[in-house]
């Protein structure tokens, strides 16, 4: 049966555009067999069932003579032929909650010892010790039976040379998100015996900012420990909160918006900090006085600190995902605790990248949420964060101050003060009594500080671009929305002038540099997340250059009516007799000749009038304004009997009779 199903399909049409294999991977090579492409791009069939990473060579290989002449020592030596690459597996302990017990007499006892923690027979004085167990609530006992992951499915096959380049990469990348803490001596092996769950972490990060496809050999193999240990184990460890918060932190969530995984994460990464009380102030800690902190405190300060840092990445975009409480005084005293007994310069980052994310947060509450009384309130407010930001500049280390992702988080800061008002995404109905509209003033100081991120934002390399976490890639989408609401008319500043906004930012260059580099195609198997960034990059910039355009055909259609109504208005205003305006000669500027000729005359008036004034025909002597000896009479004598046509006469007061 297996046999005709087979001949069948064989026999079948070939579909178009077969799909081929260059060069073999090294599994299919070692075992001598055909190596077949599989549905999954960059991996082949064989690998895909086993579950083993494909790896193919990158060069040929080499050639050996089948014989050599003896004596004949000027034949130059070939090396060894290179044999395949070594691989390797990560074991996991997975907790495995006990059995219920068919014992009757042991499940009675066990209720019996619960119900006596709840109905007391008699008053005992240490019940209301604090140290006391049966005070502590119910917390699920630590199961002490585990079984190996390899019980539960294949192990996966992960290639080691290929696993110490992904580590090597995760080191550049963990001063943007500087959760742990890796030593030069930490390698894949030590990790996998120490930290499994963190390695794996890191190789799917890693693996997945170098490259989308090629991954996900990695990412299936999270996804399933972390769903056995955290969902069906019951586990909540320090390790397994660091695993995820690295995870979430490299998720290309910006290559796919409508992917809910990232918040997802997200959550469960704070259930988990929530019931390990990482939130919950140290007792020893909480005074922020201490003078020795132990390893395994700082682990637990360093991964609060994290998660919060990657949290306020949602809170700061998302009005409506509410995950964790803001800025707090145990996290005060927990960034300066990490300043004080840094281990690492990453720890400093760490607490600076906090302190400025909390910065922003609290411009967001008091910009868009604040329920002051008045906006001059909220004023104030953002005025205390700028003088903060100040304060934290100047007691930065210099060299951690001009580091790529702490800076960013401080020019990125000062552009948000300036330009938030007009960057909440989403317009509420009715408008908090704190709410600070947008400024003139305000926004042209945001543009310089934007044109400056632009700048620091063009010089940065691939290598920086790769690196970036998902906090970095959110600043940068808030940024580039800004840019392009400066550089269009503003609804709520009518006044803002867009094309002087656009002529000074330069948008378009900006988004020109960063859709630089090679065409994507469907065929291309090898894909970093930064070459995909640029995809979108080069959507945005058409739309971009679209809006554009449009909009200059709706100015210059706009120009092109304005000049048409002045030229009409000023045919009709040339082709209508001019009419005495009703009222004071004085407000019409009629009498400025006779004024300057007053002043001019001396006592003499009316001959030095007379000598002055042009001569005039009989017709137009009778049509002139006559003059008088004194200016009042010249006034007032003669411009109440104009004639006005459609206008009722008027006394020497200006009145009707």
């Amino acid at each position: 049966m297996d046999t005709a199903e087979s001949s069948s399909v064989g026999a079948g049409p070939k579909p178009a555009g077969r799909k081929r294999i260059s060069t073999a991977c090294e599994a299919c090579r070692a075992t001598k067999i055909k190596c077949q492409p599989s549905e999954q791009p960059g991996v082949c069939r064989k690998c895909l069932e086993s579950k083993r990473e494909c790896i193919s060579r990158t060069g040929p290989r080499t050639r050996r003579r089948r014989t050599k002449l003896a004596g004949d020592d000027s034949l130059p030596q070939l090396p060894p032929a290179t044999g395949p690459s070594k691989t390797f597996t990560i074991d996991f302990d997975i907790p495995s909650q006990p059995e219920p017990d068919e014992n009757f007499d042991a499940l009675r006892d066990a209720h019996e010892q619960v119900m006596d923690n709840i109905f007391l027979s008699e008053p005992d004085p240490d019940v209301f010790d604090s140290t006391s167990p049966s005070m502590m609530g119910f917390p699920t006992p630590p199961s002490s039976h585990s079984h190996s992951i390899a019980s539960l499915h294949a192990k996966p096959q992960f290639n080691l040379n290929s696993a110490e380049s992904l580590l090597t990469s995760f080191r550049g990348m963990l001063s943007h998100f500087p959760c742990i803490v890796l030593s030069p001596e930490d390698t894949v092996s030590s990790l996998a015996a120490t930290r499994p769950f963190v390695l794996l972490s890191i190789l799917a990060a890693a693996s997945g900012s170098r490259t989308l496809q090629g991954h996900t050999l990695y990412d299936e193999e999270f996804r399933k420990v972390l769903g056995l240990k955290f969902v069906a184990g019951g586990e909540r460890s320090l390790e397994l909160l660091q695993g995820m918060l690295i995870y979430c932190a490299w998720y290309p969530f910006h290559l796919r918006p409508k992917n809910k995984q990232a918040i997802q994460y997200v959550r469960m990464a704070g259930d988990l900090a929530r019931d390990m009380e990482l939130d919950q102030e140290l007792p020893e800690l909480s005074s922020g006085v201490a003078t020795e902190v132990t390893s395994e405190q700082l682990e637990k300060i360093r991964t609060y600190l994290s998660w919060f840092y990657i949290v306020s990445n949602f809170m700061t975009a998302w009005k409506q995902l509410s995950i964790m409480e803001p800025f707090t005084a145990w996290t005060a005293i927990c960034c300066d605790i990490m300043e004080r007994f840094a281990e690492v310069d990453g720890d400093l980052s760490l607490s600076y990248l906090v302190r400025l994310a909390s910065y922003t947060i609290a411009a967001k509450v008091a910009m868009h949420e604040s329920m002051a009384p008045s906006e001059q309130q909220s004023q104030l407010v953002l005025f205390g964060l700028e003088a903060q930001s100040r304060e934290l500049r100047q007691v930065m280390l210099p060299h951690i101050a001009i580091s790529a992702p702490v800076r960013f988080s401080e020019l990125f800061f000062s552009v948000y003060l300036n330009g938030g008002p007009i960057l909440h995404l989403g317009r509420p109905k009715t408008k908090p009594t704190g709410f600070i509209p947008p400024s003139i003033d305000k926004l042209r100081i945001c543009l310089d500080e934007l044109k400056s991120l632009f700048h620091f934002l063009t010089n940065l390399d691939a290598s920086a671009y790769a690196a970036f976490c998902c906090n970095d890639w959110t600043k940068f989408i808030l940024i580039t929305i800004l840019g392009v609401r400066l550089s269009f008319p503003i609804p709520d500043l009518p006044s803002w002038d867009d094309a002087w906004a656009r002529s000074e930012l330069r948008l378009d260059d900006f988004l020109a540099h960063m859709c630089e580099g090679a065409e994507l195609t469907s065929v291309d198997t090898r894909v970093d997340a930064f070459s995909a960034s640029r995809v979108v990059m080069r959507v945005v910039k058409t739309k971009y250059d679209r809006r554009i355009s449009s909009h200059r055909k709706v100015e210059e259609a706009a120009a092109a009516a304005a000049a048409a109504a002045m030229v009409t208005a000023t045919a009709t205003a040339a082709t209508t007799p001019s009419r005495s305006t009703q009222g004071c000669p004085m407000f019409d500027n009629n009498m400025e000749p006779y004024i300057a000729a007053w002043d001019n005359a001396g006592l003499n008036g009316a001959d030095a009038l007379q000598s002055i004034m042009p001569t005039a025909t009989r017709d137009q002597q009778d049509s002139q304004q006559p003059v008088f000896h004194d200016l009042w009479a010249t006034m007032t004598q003669g411009w109440a009997n104009t004639e006005f046509e459609e206008e009722p006469p008027m006394d020497m007061l200006g009145l009707p009779p």
